[in-house]
């Protein structure tokens, strides 16, 4: 694959992105990232930052984790990915991409 079309990779403070406005087309949370920031606020400076790097029709995509010292899945039992997506679906967001080990 040529150079220019190889992904890229961007380590930086999630609540901070280092990235230029609409610059991205994805930004991945994995390993329960989303579920590790304990004060509103810090939640609140991820989505902000997410939504401004995010160019128009980007994808968010966060991995949901039930135990976040071990990033163990939700049990498929509790349909979790299934309740977000509704819950997103009600309130009209787009551009939500959730992903699980377990294969939700």
């Amino acid at each position: 694959m040529p150079k220019a079309l190889r992904p890229g990779l961007i380590r930086g403070d999630i609540r901070a992105l280092p990235c230029p406005d609409a610059s991205l087309g994805l930004v991945i949370a994995p390993y329960g990232m989303l579920q590790s920031l304990l004060r509103e606020a810090d939640l609140a400076a991820t989505l902000a930052a997410v939504g401004r790097v995010l160019e128009p029709g980007g994808v968010f995509g966060i991995e949901l984790v039930a135990d976040r010292s071990t990033k163990a899945p939700h049990p498929r039992e509790r349909r979790v990915v299934e309740q977000v997506v509704a819950a997103a679906k009600r309130r009209g967001e787009t551009g939500l991409l959730l992903y699980s080990g377990s294969g939700q």
